[in-house]
């Protein structure tokens, strides 16, 4: 059969194919409106809005006189805060949420952030004492308002919480039998140059570890007590900042493991709560972003609890 002939042949054939793809097309196109348009009719009830989870977040937030006096001089510190307290807005916009900045007078960049957060936050100024031990005073003005909160969070300046879900996460875990003297901590990292680095394990990879014992799920991903629990802040219940206050906070105001502003945000707590993070197997569970790369440069070569979603970046860092 020639090509003409069997052309003409096939023609009818691909006549009817045409249009059944046309047809089909079309049937598609109307089911597609058909459903958007039964949406109206099928609505659920809007629910009324329950009470929302009040929040008070004290951020600890000291700088130079220098920093204080000059824009130029405040960049970088500025950057951080606006971080810290933008996570904050956006994570916890389903809350109600109060901003206390804990600093010194003269010792802040507070007024070089932009009007809507100046507007958003509440400045207390420290009299006196050693400025590397204000995470003490952030605790203190913790516990004085745990009557009018639910929830209490305490930050150091640099650290972006990105996770709208993260007090529900830390509250199903305060909520679990038993772990009424439990706290979950995130898990910190820095991000440089397509790396992300959880900087409070590279510094020390090969010593940090792990108490298999203490292994619990949630929500399919596993946490542990971990030798260094350090994240730059914590969150608390109302219960949880009673249970403190009773405990006579006999470790406040001391350098207990690794400075002052370790102690304040993390060690001091462990006077009366056992401390957990999110496991290996699952780090992103639970995290916090710290605002800077400084513990990624001076830990580049370590690969340890190192990670790149791209090949160039892992192939950079071996």
């Amino acid at each position: 059969m020639t090509d003409e002939l069997l052309l003409i042949a096939l023609t009818p054939f691909v006549l009817v194919r045409e249009t059944w793809v046309a047809l089909r097309r079309r049937l598609k196109r109307r089911w597609f409106y058909a459903r958007m348009a039964a949406h109206p009719s099928m609505a659920a009830p809007r629910m009324p809005a329950g009470a929302r989870p009040r929040v008070l977040a004290a951020i600890v937030h000291v700088t130079s006189a220098e920093e204080h006096d000059r824009r130029d001089a405040a960049g970088p510190k500025v950057a951080r805060l606006l971080a810290t307290l933008d996570g904050l807005l956006s994570s916890l916009a389903h809350c109600e949420l109060v901003v206390l900045v804990v600093t010194m007078r003269g010792r802040n960049v507070v007024p070089f952030l932009p009007e809507y957060l100046r507007r958003t936050v509440d400045v207390l100024e420290v009299e006196g004492g050693d400025p590397m031990f204000i995470g003490f005073r952030a605790q203190d003005a913790l516990v004085a308002r745990r009557a009018d909160h639910d929830w209490f969070i305490f930050l150091e300046d640099d650290i972006e919480i990105r996770d709208s879900a993260f007090l529900d996460k830390v509250s199903r875990f305060a909520a679990q039998p038993g772990n009424e003297r439990c706290v979950l901590l995130p898990n910190r990292f820095e991000y440089h140059e397509g790396v992300k680095r959880y900087i409070d394990l590279t510094h020390c990879a090969s010593v940090v570890s792990w108490n298999r014992h203490s292994i619990v799920e949630q929500d399919g991903a596993k946490l542990a007590e971990c030798s260094n629990p350090h994240a730059g802040m914590f969150c608390l219940s109302r219960a949880q900042v009673d249970l403190l206050v009773a405990s006579g906070r006999d470790w406040r105001g001391q350098d207990l493991f690794g400075g002052p502003r370790e102690s304040a945000a993390t060690f001091s707590l462990m006077e009366c709560f056992t401390l957990y993070k999110p496991h290996p197997d699952n780090f992103h569970y639970l995290e916090v972003r710290h605002v800077d790369t400084k513990y990624s440069e001076l830990h580049a070569d370590v690969q340890e609890y190192t990670y790149s979603a791209s090949s160039a970046s892992r192939r950079e860092t071996a």
